[in-house]
């Protein structure tokens, strides 16, 4: 059976370095720098980014792992982006209640309309726009992997034995 072959070695690259600037970005930025405090919009900014970070990852992994359909391998990349989003806010609610740090904006003046605090409203701030950026990318993947199956049949992709 041939091996599939989704992205090509400056796929992966891109990627890593996408990956290092958002997390120097989230670690110099947001904690060194204070962007969190000073840029209302560079919290939700990061987790929007994120969502689509992860569900690239996803469908990398799902594409590579099993021979789906691809309306299987976007939902899975979905599933594993927002999985991640809220294993992120699990965290940081663990650090909250551990260290007394203020991740989930907890400490912070309520400004909701409805009076439902700072940090309910971050965290829920924080899952919709993940959730909305990997439905995006998830989309674009599922039409880009729709595409990619009409126009190139698997042997084509690698034929016989070959290492692609």
């Amino acid at each position: 059976m041939a091996k599939r072959r989704l992205y090509s070695k400056t796929f992966w690259w891109v990627l890593g370095i996408g990956v290092a600037v958002f997390l120097v970005l989230c670690i110099l930025g947001g904690e060194v720098f204070n962007w969190y405090d000073s840029l209302p919009w560079f919290d939700k900014a990061l987790h929007f980014v994120s969502g689509a970070f992860f569900a690239i990852i996803g469908f990398a992994i799902g594409y590579k792992m099993a021979r789906a359909k691809p309306k299987f391998i976007a939902l899975f990349a979905f599933c594993f982006s927002v999985t991640i989003s809220v294993l992120w806010e699990f965290y940081e609610f663990f650090m909250d209640s551990t260290f007394g740090t203020n991740m989930l904006r907890w400490q912070d003046k309520d400004t909701s309309a409805r009076g439902l605090g700072a940090g309910l409203t971050d965290t829920m701030w924080d899952l919709i726009l993940g959730t909305l950026a990997a439905l995006i990318t998830c989309f674009v993947g599922y039409l880009w992997l729709k595409r990619k199956a009409r126009t190139t049949p698997d042997e084509a992709q690698c034929p016989h034995d070959a290492q692609c």
